[in-house]
């Protein structure tokens, strides 16, 4: 697979983020879901990645007021190598930071959501890229000298507002390696589904000190309550799981699930190695867990692996399939 990350802020929080800058998240004008990022003022917030040249992104975004946003910044370390932003006809302008690469012929318009969609690749001339396609039409395609400077390669993406009000959701991003997730992550809405029920397993303690069937009453905060409710177990207990069952999906049954992947927050309570594996269990199958994730003594977002498919039929997934599965946390 090579989906690098995927994000729409429902967790509540900025957990997403490794450098959060003035963003916050927002209930107040989300595309998807509960809770949206919005920005209002001067700062960046930047996710880091592993280093590569090339990339699809895609992202909902909605400017508020003026121009001068830089979102996304494609850049090494804080040094900005090239961005999508507006000018003052706000024409969706792709520019480097040497200057603007090209602008498109259409506008848009403050207040509305759009679904943007940029293939970029630094590298000199003629063989940099940087295709910008607004709800599915492209209308920018920039061939050319996409990297400005020495650096060769980029290691994060920002948001920079530029002093104004901005709003983003349903964040994708995929390189090109592999044989899926390569190319375009094209339309996309990312859905939440908390616990809502005891799981099949139920092996962790919990803050109340209650019967471990009720553990999913101590983690279906959103957004977390930090150390108010939470589950726990010992990191000597090898193999020793949380299960959960889930709120049903509510997004219709007219729509492609395109993948799934499971989340948490969570923390280790003193210094040490602690790791655990996240995952699932679909109806009739078995537990699909994935490989040891080191925990820090600070509460962190950390994933597991996401399926395009449901592992139990090989088929794409359902609303059936999705309203079966439970949670799986393991001390790994």
């Amino acid at each position: 697979m090579t989906r690098i990350f995927t994000d729409g802020a429902e967790f509540g929080d900025m957990l997403f983020w490794d450098i959060v800058g003035g963003w916050t998240v927002s209930t107040t004008n989300p595309f998807t879901g509960n809770y949206s990022y919005f920005g209002n003022g001067n700062s960046i917030c930047r996710k880091y990645i592993t280093e590569i040249n090339e990339c699809y992104i895609r992202l909902r975004e909605k400017v508020v007021t003026a121009n001068n946003f830089l979102i996304p910044i494609f850049a090494s370390d804080t040094t900005t190598l090239c961005y999508l932003g507006g000018n003052s006809l706000q024409n969706w302008c792709a520019y480097s930071s040497a200057g603007l690469l090209e602008k498109s012929q259409i506008v848009y318009n403050f207040g509305v959501w759009y679904l943007v969609e940029i293939y970029f690749k630094l590298d000199d001339a003629p063989n940099g890229r940087f295709v910008v396609k607004i709800d599915g039409i492209q209308v920018i395609n920039f061939t050319g000298d996409t990297k400005p400077g020495a650096q060769t390669g980029f290691n994060n993406i920002a948001f920079d507002r530029g002093g104004q009000q901005h709003y983003v959701d349903d964040i994708a991003m995929n390189d090109t390696n592999g044989d899926i997730d390569n190319s375009w992550c094209e339309d996309g809405r990312v859905i939440l589904l908390t616990p809502s029920g005891s799981g099949t397993t139920n092996s962790w303690a919990n803050s109340g000190g209650v019967s471990a069937s009720a553990n999913y009453l101590y983690v279906d905060d959103i957004p977390s309550d930090s150390d108010t409710t939470y589950t726990y177990a010992s990191a000597s207990s090898t193999g020793a799981q949380d299960q959960y069952g889930l709120s049903n999906f509510t997004g219709g049954s007219l729509v492609n699930i395109l993948r799934i992947f499971p989340e948490t927050r969570i923390k280790m309570a003193t210094t040490g190695s602690d790791v655990v594996k996240l995952g699932y269990l679909p109806s009739g199958g078995t537990d699909q867990l994935s490989g040891s994730i080191a925990l820090t003594t600070s509460y962190t977002r950390i994933t597991g692996t996401s399926a395009s498919a449901n592992p139990v039929t090989g088929l794409p997934w359902t609303v059936d399939d999705i309203n079966g599965l439970e949670y799986v946390i393991e001390v790994g």
